[in-house]
């Protein structure tokens, strides 16, 4: 909420108990693979989806095609409907500015990325194996990768699997592995549920891996992030307080130190934004 949103005009302010919803403030990388995801998916729905999939998803119709190897990058920004982005971009959004917070933009690109990039190998490989032949696109590689990573560095958050069975989110990531082989074994979106589990393999080898090697940089980083939000909500209680001032006093009546409060919080909101 901006500090130009509050409501003033209701009665005890501070009386009774309040319940609140935090979502996250999305940061740079995630919104920009929120908009290049939706970008691309309005593309594809005005008409230009069979062109666009003709020469970026990734597909084993022949072996020029399998050695295009863009493909490995581009089929994870398309995407087979509105369910199928709708689930990938809100796990995007809830999960991506943590971990994007937590290794820095570029390092959360470079993993997005590779682990989209290690689903479609695994598409290629169970091409090589068995002989599936397909297409695919969309980024639940990456975006199992994601989720894989957070059971890795919470494994006892408490989530719901399908949206059906509360569990903590390791026991959900082996539910949902097995669940991915038996579908390949049922002949159920085998080339699909390769790249899930190609991404949660990448996505926890690379979460144990920045566990084992940058343990120092996580807490420090993890301990910025909380100093942030510990600031963020002293500083809303004050501006709270001052426009409170201002509604029931006018603006003469505010102090140096007031007015200083409310710019620094102007200045932090602009930055959520930008």
């Amino acid at each position: 909420m901006g500090i130009y949103d509050r409501d003033y005009s209701r009665p005890s302010y501070d009386s009774g108990r309040r319940v609140s919803f935090i979502l996250p403030n999305v940061t740079p990388v995630v919104r920009a693979l929120l908009i290049a995801n939706v970008a691309v998916f309005v593309l594809e729905a005005i008409g230009l989806r069979g062109i666009i999939e003709r020469y970026f998803a990734l597909t084993t119709g022949s072996l020029a095609q399998v050695l295009q190897v863009w493909r490995l990058i581009s089929y994870q920004f398309l995407h087979g409907g509105l369910m199928h982005i709708l689930f990938n971009m809100i796990v995007l959004y809830f999960l991506g500015p943590f971990l994007e917070r937590v290794w820095s933009g570029q390092k959360f690109l470079a993993f997005y990325i590779g682990c989209g990039i290690v689903g479609g190998i695994f598409f290629h490989i169970l091409f090589l194996f068995i002989g599936y032949r397909g297409d695919l696109v969309g980024a639940s590689g990456a975006i199992m990768g994601a989720v894989a990573a957070m059971a890795v560095l919470h494994p006892n958050m408490q989530v719901m699997l399908f949206f059906i069975l509360p569990m903590k989110l390791r026991t959900a990531c082996w539910a949902s592995i097995a669940y991915f082989i038996v579908s390949i074994v049922l002949g159920s979106n085998p080339g699909g549920n390769a790249a899930h589990i190609g991404g949660m393999l990448a996505g926890a080898a690379y979460a144990l891996y920045s566990i084992g090697n940058f343990k120092l940089a996580i807490p420090h980083r993890m301990s910025s992030w909380e100093d942030e939000i510990k600031t963020d909500r002293e500083l809303a209680a004050e501006v709270d307080r001052i426009l409170l001032k201002v509604n029931q006093h006018g603006l003469a009546s505010l102090t140096k130190k007031e007015k200083r409060a409310l710019q620094e919080a102007t200045k932090r909101e602009q930055k959520r934004k930008f």
